[in-house]
């Protein structure tokens, strides 16, 4: 497992408590909110390691 995928659970598990259970959706739009969480999760670990390599190109 790579930083990378860590810092993307990280911030699925925390979107997924911030958002709720999707259980009365239907299984089209869990679906896509699944796949939007995995997206966004992604995103935010980018991000993070943006701000990792800068701070650590400051030092």
């Amino acid at each position: 497992m790579s930083l990378r995928d860590w810092f993307a659970g990280q911030a699925m598990a925390s979107r997924i408590i911030a958002l709720g259970d999707h259980a009365h959706s239907s299984d089209k739009a869990r679906l896509a909110c699944k796949a939007e969480t995995a997206s966004r999760a992604y995103e935010m670990a980018d991000a993070m390691l943006a701000a990792r390599s800068s701070k650590q190109e400051e030092r």
